[in-house]
């Protein structure tokens, strides 16, 4: 699985926050908090089409604890957020970019295989900051064979060890 590389710029989201587990490969948890997530989506004032979920801490071993969020892409911060929902700001970075194509059920093949990239390609390395999936039009639970959403993994500008300059992605 080859990424494109993309620099992002500067993003907001708000959504609810929850703490989760890697166990053997899977996260039993996160599927409830995206189902308490999508009946609250609509409170969220200036809300974009796109929903995220953005993780922190996940490269750490398995079992211990990370952060994820679920949330919807907002335009601006709204002045007062919903009762018990969070917002972020995610800073302008440059990603790997992978797309997940089909059921999530088969979402840690498209791990492994990202974690095999960034073993692998020899230009970037994982940088320390969250990394985050977009769910766009793309996305169809309803029709799981054919779903697709990107996986942003934020990546080493190459220039920072000494390898190739970069453009950014148009």
């Amino acid at each position: 699985m080859k990424p494109r590389i993309e620099k992002h710029g500067e993003f907001a989201a708000v959504g609810t926050k929850g703490q989760h587990r890697l166990t053997e490969g899977v996260i039993p948890t996160i599927a409830g908090q995206w189902d308490a997530f999508m009946r609250r989506a609509a409170e969220i004032p200036g809300r974009g089409p796109a929903t995220l979920g953005i993780c922190w801490g996940i490269e750490a071993a398995s079992g211990e604890p990370f952060d994820y969020l679920t949330g919807a892409l907002v335009e601006e911060m709204p002045p007062e957020l919903p009762s018990g929902m969070t917002a972020v700001t995610l800073e302008p970075r440059l990603y790997a970019v992978f797309t997940h194509r089909g059921p999530v059920a088969r979402l840690d093949a498209t791990y492994a295989s990202i974690q095999a990239w960034l073993e692998s390609n020899g230009t970037y390395r994982r940088a320390d900051a969250p990394d985050f999936e977009y769910y766009d039009h793309r996305y169809a639970s309803a029709e799981p064979e054919s779903s697709e959403f990107d996986i942003y993994i934020p990546v080493t500008e190459p220039a920072c060890y000494g390898g190739p300059a970069v453009s950014p992605a148009p």
